[in-house]
């Protein structure tokens, strides 16, 4: 859960449109940010990251708009829960390819030890692969293949 914001939005954004209208002027610029956050009383170090955040959505100043960002963070989470995904699936595999005909079959499952070669599992393409047991390649085992 986030933080309760010290600051309410109304003032965040009058404070940063002025800010940024105290930056265009040349004359004013210099200290423009800590003069209005001492007239508003707000932190500057708070409003100048509200002016720069600002400025990069509307495209003044070049980096990631907010909602790139958020879109960024957001894959970066989906990638991370992926990679951990698969590396469980790869442990599972080698758990499984390692295990025993006997302790292959207390999981339900059959070794092929022919034609799709020792150690592997070959799944019923009838299904998609889908089935909870897999069964060795060849005709007649698989429900619906010849």
């Amino acid at each position: 859960m986030a933080a309760p914001r010290k600051y309410p939005d109304e003032l965040r954004e009058r404070a940063t449109r002025l800010a940024i209208e105290a930056r265009k002027d040349p004359a004013g610029r210099a200290g423009a940010i800590k003069r209005i956050a001492d007239q508003l009383d707000v932190h500057p170090e708070a409003l100048r990251g509200w002016v720069k955040r600002a400025e990069t959505d509307e495209g003044i100043v070049p980096g990631a708009t907010s909602t790139d960002a958020a879109r960024i963070a957001e894959l970066e989470r989906e990638v991370k829960e992926l990679r951990r995904a698969n590396a469980i699936l790869k442990s599972a595999s080698a758990f499984f390819a390692s295990m025993t005909e006997s302790e292959t079959r207390a999981y339900g499952g059959d070794r092929v030890t022919g034609t799709g070669g020792a150690g592997s599992f070959l799944c019923c393409p009838s299904d998609g692969g889908l089935s909870a047991m897999c069964r060795p390649a060849g005709p007649g085992l698989c429900r619906g293949v010849a």
